[in-house]
């Protein structure tokens, strides 16, 4: 089985299948899995960290496409592009969490 480059993948299909079921390995995205496992009915952890860990990976796949959408940035600090790219990031994490939903399964 021939596999490309890792040059030419994108970050979410190289790590697609190196994800660990119980913890992510990353102690900010754990503790964000638990919080927001309490607000769960039924308080599944494993869905929220895999709901968190996905939405970090679309939102990679489609960073480059929705910066340069942002033309007035609200942002002081950093770069012209770390500005655009943080209410980008704002804007797609308050579009996703309207739209989306931690399934209980």
């Amino acid at each position: 089985e021939m596999h490309a480059p890792a040059s030419e993948t994108s970050f979410a299909s190289r790590h697609r299948n190196s994800r660990v079921d119980n913890h992510t390995g990353h102690p900010a995205v754990d503790r964000a899995a638990y919080r927001l496992s309490a607000l769960c009915r039924h308080r599944n952890e494993k869905a929220a960290r895999a709901a968190l860990v996905e939405r970090g990976y679309a939102w990679r796949e489609c960073r480059e496409a929705l910066i340069p959408l942002v033309r007035n940035p609200t942002r002081t600090e950093g770069t012209a592009r770390r500005r655009r790219e943080l209410d980008a990031a704002e804007l797609y994490s308050r579009a996703l969490s309207r739209a989306a939903r931690v399934g209980d399964d």
